[in-house]
């Protein structure tokens, strides 16, 4: 009960927080100088809004539901408030703001020290190991899209994104993001491509996807999704066996 109090407590005063910082930010994160006018913009037009309180406060009872009372369930709980920041402003402006970037790696860094201590220097290679296995993926992949499409494919915004959340969350789970992402991006992009919202060379923020993945595995880890891909991945090969069997005779 103790735990659901606390997450209910969390919940209002960081989504009150997520909701001030975007709209903050929101009128600064073009600028050069954002870090330095940061500080001087967050004490200017405070208001109240439900909206991210109320998105918190359904899935911070859920972390306890699902996590229990934890350090890992509080890590996660300012993750998914500075989450909601990015998710936001990226899909708005088609930025992700260093203020966040910085706030989520000071979590990664508290997050790799506190398994350190408790777990041993495994824990902290395994979580270093996953900031540059994170940020690596989206470089390169960054760099091929200018390479191959001559335009920019992944932004630096994405792969200091996948940094901070490789120091939160691991090796094995920065990749199952990684591949969920991309899979909910596939999706969307084609359903936006076929109702001709946007058009098939139009710019779509990878934030909101990173952000929704992240969400999903501190829900469900990421065994499940690779269960369904080895599954996706058997049943697509029956599939072609199927048929190249029904050819050749």
């Amino acid at each position: 009960m103790i735990g659901y109090i606390v997450a209910t407590a969390l919940a209002i005063f960081l989504g009150q927080a997520s909701s001030h910082l975007i709209r903050r930010l929101s009128l600064i994160v073009e600028k050069d100088d954002e870090l330095k006018l940061v500080f001087k913009t967050l004490k200017e037009g405070f208001k109240v809004d439900y909206i991210c309180s109320v998105i918190n406060l359904i899935l911070f009872n859920l972390l306890i539901y699902f996590i229990g009372p934890s350090f890992s369930c509080f890590i996660y709980m300012i993750t998914i408030s500075l989450l909601q920041v990015v998710f936001v402003i990226d899909y708005k402006m088609q930025l992700i703001p260093d203020t966040i970037q910085i706030l989520l790696g000071i979590v990664g860094i508290v997050n790799v020290a506190y398994m350190g201590i408790l777990q041993g220097f495994s824990q902290v290679l395994n979580f270093m190991l996953a900031g540059i296995i994170g940020a690596g993926i989206f470089l390169l992949l960054g760099l091929l899209g200018k390479l191959i499409f001559k335009k920019d494919g992944m932004g630096m915004g994405d792969v200091k994104l996948m940094a901070a959340l490789g120091l939160i969350f691991g090796i094995k789970e920065i990749l199952t993001i990684t591949l969920v992402s991309f899979f909910i991006s596939a999706i969307f992009s084609i359903i936006l491509i076929l109702t001709k919202v946007k058009e098939l060379d139009s710019y779509i923020p990878f934030g909101p996807f990173i952000v929704i993945a992240a969400v999903a595995i501190m829900f469900t880890g990421y065994n499940l999704y690779v269960d369904l891909f080895i599954g996706m991945c058997t049943a697509l090969s029956n599939l072609i066996n199927d048929l190249m069997f029904k050819i050749m005779n």
